[in-house]
């Protein structure tokens, strides 16, 4: 997993150096290992290894509007996913809890309570955050889109921040649509809704600034 990791931030580097110099400047260096151990205390969990691996090699990007994660997402750094974590649980704390909601503790399942297993790895211009759903269960891992408004309802995103980046890695240097996978977990958890399911396609702007650019995805008819 180390080494996937790596491989596929190294290219994903690699391609940004090519095609959007200006976005490759605001990568930070390495998170401190204090850092991460911070954030493990303050969550009370380990940070799952491809995480770790992930802060390792770049302590996410210098501002907000570095959209490397499909579609509009900047990885954060360390310090500022304990902020917005921290942010989220302070707001949750006026809702009321819905008795016997069986998924709050179950993760892959969506819920509108912000969990305080929900570490947040990603962060876009309106408040909307991608998380690690660190909850038990066999989705433990995985990665959500947290909408700062209706909260998570829908299905995850990848399974873990390595397969993240193997997805990223695979739309800019082979062109192959980001989140076509999850564009079928979608289309299954809205079955019966008039929904468009789409993927997102790396762009490149004549100022040489990444963008991701919607293409729509055909889906199996599910019930």
């Amino acid at each position: 997993m180390t080494d996937d990791v790596a491989t596929f931030w190294r290219d994903i580097v690699s391609w940004l150096e090519t095609n959007t110099p200006c976005e490759i400047v605001r990568i930070r260096p390495p998170a401190s290992d204090a850092s991460i151990a911070e954030i493990e205390s303050a969550i009370g969990h380990p940070v799952p290894d491809s995480m770790r691996q992930w802060w390792q090699l770049t302590d996410g990007v210098t501002q907000v509007g570095t959209p490397v994660i499909p579609p509009r997402f900047a990885p954060l750094p360390c310090a500022m996913a304990l902020q917005e974590m921290q942010l989220r649980l302070s707001i949750m704390t006026d809702e009321p809890i819905i008795p016997n909601d069986g998924s709050i503790d179950t993760a892959g399942e969506s819920t509108h309570r912000f969990h305080h297993l929900f570490l947040p790895i990603a962060e876009d211009n309106s408040g909307d955050l991608i998380c690690i759903d660190l909850r038990s269960g066999h989705l433990q891992g995985c990665l959500i889109l947290w909408d700062h408004e209706g909260g998570w309802h829908d299905a995850f995103l990848w399974t873990n921040v390595a397969a993240m980046l193997e997805d990223v890695r695979n739309a800019m240097r082979d062109g192959t649509p980001a989140l076509s996978a999850y564009a079928i977990r979608h289309a299954r958890y809205f079955a019966g809704y008039d929904i468009e399911h789409v993927a997102w396609k790396a762009d490149v702007s004549p100022s040489m600034e990444l963008s991701w650019k919607s293409e729509r995805v055909e889906v199996p008819d599910v019930e």
